[in-house]
C-alpha cells in the first residue's frame, strides 16, 4: 500500500477566466506528515485548501486524497477522510453548545446513542476540553472556541486535517496550547499560516508558494531559515531566528 495520502499533479485553478490563482502545482504528502504552506497574500494558500476539501471542484489537473479524486460525486466519501478547520471558528460553531457542535458531523454519518457520545467525548479529550462539553458557545474564549472547532473535525475521524491560519487572533497562552494540541495529533496535517514561528513549531516540511505556484518544497529548516528566499517572496524570518 502506498504511503502517499495526498497526490496533486499539474493543478491549475482560476476564479476569473485567464487569471490563474494556482498554476503548475504538483506535490505529494505521505501519511503522518505535517506540512506547512506559506507565501505572501494572494499566493493561493487558502484556495489550495478549499480545493483539497472539495469546496472548489472546477480545477484543472489531478487532485487525489486517500485514492479518491476530488470531485463533486466523491464529496461525501472525501469528507470522511479530510477535515477542514476554518480560520474563523465562528463559521464552524453554529449550534448552541460544544456537545451539539461536536456531535453534528458524526450524527450525519449515522452515529447514535452511546456510540455518538463516545466519539464526542474522545474528540473533546483529544484537544483537552472535555470539561466544556455542556458549555454554551458564547461563553467560550477564543482559544477554547478554536479547540472546540478542531474537536468538531476530529469527531468524524478523518485521516487528513487542514488548518487555515489556526493561530490568528490567539494570545500567546492559547497559541502555545494550540501548538501542543497540533503536535499531539497522530494525523496527516496541512497548515497555512503567516505565523512562520507557528509553522516551524508544528510542521516538518514546508511548501513555499509564490507567483501562484510552488517555488520550493523542502524541510522546514531549509526554507524558514533562508532570509534571502523568504524576503524574495515578501516574507520575513521567524522571530525565533531574527537574533541568531
Amino acid at each position: 500500500m502506498s504511503l502517499e495520502i495526498i497526490k496533486i499533479n499539474d493543478l491549475a485553478f482560476e476564479y476569473v477566466k485567464n487569471r490563474k490563482v494556482l498554476k503548475d502545482v504538483s506535490f505529494k504528502v505521505n501519511k503522518g506528515e505535517k506540512v506547512g504552506i506559506i507565501g505572501p497574500n494572494g499566493a493561493g494558500k487558502s484556495t489550495l485548501l478549499r480545493i483539497l476539501t472539495g469546496l472548489e471542484c472546477e480545477y484543472n489537473g489531478s487532485v487525489e486524497i486517500a485514492d479518491l479524486i476530488v470531485s463533486k460525486k466523491n464529496l461525501k466519501n472525501l469528507r470522511k477522510n479530510i477535515g477542514y478547520v476554518f480560520q474563523d471558528s465562528d463559521a464552524q460553531m453554529f449550534l448552541t453548545t460544544v456537545k451539539d457542535n461536536v456531535a453534528f458531523g458524526p450524527a450525519n454519518y449515522g452515529y447514535t446513542g452511546e456510540e455518538l457520545d463516545t466519539v464526542v467525548n474522545e474528540a473533546l479529550k483529544e484537544v483537552g476540553i472535555e470539561k466544556l462539553i455542556d458549555s454554551p458557545i458564547y461563553m467560550l474564549s477564543g482559544g477554547e472556541k478554536k479547540l472546540a472547532s478542531i474537536a468538531t473535525v476530529l469527531a468524524v475521524k478523518p485521516e487528513v486535517l487542514l488548518f487555515d491560519e489556526p493561530s490568528g487572533a490567539l494570545d500567546s497562552k492559547n497559541r502555545r496550547r494550540l501548538i501542543n494540541v497540533i503536535n499531539s495529533l497522530n494525523k496527516t496535517l496541512l497548515v497555512t499560516s503567516h505565523d512562520l514561528d507557528f509553522i516551524y513549531d508544528t510542521c516538518d516540511r514546508v511548501l513555499l508558494l509564490g507567483n501562484n505556484t510552488i517555488v520550493k518544497d523542502s524541510k522546514k529548516e531549509d526554507i524558514l531559515t533562508d532570509k534571502n528566499l523568504l524576503e524574495e517572496y515578501g516574507l520575513e524570518l521567524p522571530l525565533s531566528f531574527v537574533s541568531r
